[in-house]
């Protein structure tokens, strides 16, 4: 199953992250700006950047402690808590950075 953020700066909207067969991959847009760049190690291009991991510029975005717990004890029966997951959750309600990432279904 692939998993689909849709990333956005205030600058606009950047591009996409994916999660699927184990690695995650963020593609720009293809009418990206420079301005719109997520990271100053990401710079806008064509190519995709793929991560075993998720990258890191999006991991700081990732609940930790108390928060990370309680999510994973009320998520635990109804679905698989995994790093898409959680950006889900709290990428776009409480950014760290400049950096938004929301589920595909949802305007960015």
């Amino acid at each position: 199953m692939t998993a689909v953020l849709q990333v956005a700066t205030p600058e606009g909207e950047s591009g996409r992250i994916l999660s699927s067969a184990g690695d995650y991959l963020f593609r720009y847009h293809e009418e990206a700006k420079a301005q719109a760049a997520i990271s100053l190690l990401m710079p806008v291009r064509l190519d995709e950047y793929r991560h075993r991991e998720l990258h890191p510029i999006f991991q700081m975005n990732l609940p930790e402690g108390y928060v990370l717990e309680q999510l994973r004890n009320r998520l635990a029966k109804v679905v698989n808590v995994d790093p898409m997951l959680l950006l889900a959750l709290s990428g776009s309600s409480s950014p760290i950075g400049r950096d938004l990432a929301q589920p595909s279904w949802t305007q960015v």
